[in-house]
């Protein structure tokens, strides 16, 4: 589904689909694979993905705490995460050789986008970069009927007009809402 303004992409759950799967078949792409997960299934920046640390992963309570690290005037929140986001961390940290949870050899990743992108490019995803699973996120949690002042707050937001930007419907997300309008509701 491309899109022309880079803003406006986000990916399809097929698409997501087979993101995921290229990075779990392709060599030395670990790294792309958890950073995707986060991603997608978290909402939070790249810099914040880039910057956690294994102290702020509560494999325990399935949360991770996006605020504390790195200052920056960009918000961030404390997020819960799925069972699977858990059971990924839980085996990335066991195999892990640094305090960072993205690493490579046992450094910290500083940067992705170089290598996602290719790896995007290399599979007919056009124009994604890791930026897109941001608005991935914002835009399936909003085509779910979240609450857009929950997403904001999920995303790290202090506005919800910011995550209007984020949260994209397809026409076929806002048949719900054209039905209750028929039936009154």
């Amino acid at each position: 589904m491309p899109q022309k303004d880079a803003r406006e992409r986000f990916l399809t759950r097929d698409e997501a689909a087979k993101l995921l799967a290229h990075f779990r078949r392709a060599p030395r792409t670990k790294h792309l694979l958890l950073f995707s997960r986060l991603a997608l299934y978290t909402g939070a920046r790249s810099g914040a993905i880039l910057g956690l640390t294994w102290d702020r992963v509560n494999l325990e309570r399935g949360i991770i705490d996006y605020r504390k690290g790195p200052s920056t005037a960009k918000g961030r929140s404390v997020v819960p995460i799925s069972p699977a986001l858990v059971r990924a961390l839980t085996k990335a940290k066991r195999s892990a050789k640094s305090d960072h949870v993205i690493e490579w050899n046992g450094d910290p990743v500083k940067r992705v986008v170089r290598a996602f992108t290719k790896h995007c490019d290399a599979i007919g995803l056009e124009g994604v970069s890791p930026n897109t699973l941001r608005h991935t996120f914002g835009t399936w949690a909003a085509q779910s009927g979240a609450s857009l002042f929950l997403v904001a707050r999920a995303m790290g937001h202090k506005r919800v007009s910011t995550t209007e930007r984020y949260a994209k419907h397809e026409t076929d997300s806002l048949r719900g809402v054209m039905s209750a309008v028929r039936r009154g509701k």
